[in-house]
């Protein structure tokens, strides 16, 4: 039903922004390493259930560690080892609460678009490779700073010369990390 008001246009929104890049979770790790301990404790249960049924020779392995555990009464190591697995199950829980640490660093762009920390580190040696005079260039990033080396023709290439195109290259960032050069003069 039309009633004569117009509606207005139809303006495209901007899409929504995607999580950043985050690394695994420590208890990613721990779980893979629980997985595989309790793959090995079914292998053991089959093996111990074919030596019930017959099928292999050799006593129950489950049998002889319930036995054990069975015939042990107090004794003076016991309480170390509680008091260590009492700690080991709260760095588990910490593992398991800890946050997701960000791999990657936003750049200004209307979608949502990340640049890898260790292609930031690329990115600034690049840069700091074209600069006149220097005639070799490494770098490593971090989140927060970016650290170049650079080997030069002579003290004529200054630190501030390399930062400046490192920090023209690194830009698009919404926000440029702290750039630390590091010079050598090269001898012939």
């Amino acid at each position: 039903m039309h009633n004569g008001t117009r509606h207005p246009a139809a303006t495209p929104q901007s899409p929504a922004s995607a999580p950043p890049p985050l690394a695994p979770a420590a208890a990613h790790y721990i779980g893979v390493v629980s997985a595989l301990l309790l793959i090995c404790l079914g292998a053991i249960g089959i093996r111990d259930g074919l030596a019930a049924a017959g099928a292999i020779r050799g006593p129950s392995w489950t049998r002889a560690a319930v036995d054990w555990f069975d015939g042990q009464s107090a004794h003076g190591w016991m309480v170390p080892v509680g008091a260590l697995l009492a700690i080991l199950g709260l760095v588990l829980v910490g593992a398991a609460l800890s946050p997701r640490r960000r791999t990657a660093l936003p750049v200004q762009a209307t979608t949502s678009v990340y640049l890898d920390v260790s292609d930031t580190a690329k990115l600034a040696a690049a840069a700091a490779r074209i600069v006149p005079g220097v005639t070799k260039a490494t770098a490593s990033a971090t989140r927060r700073t970016v650290t170049v080396s650079v080997r030069t023709t002579g003290p004529e290439v200054t630190k501030d010369a390399v930062a400046a195109a490192v920090r023209t290259a690194l830009q698009p960032l919404t926000s440029i990390p702290r750039i630390s050069v590091r010079t050598q003069v090269e001898r012939p």
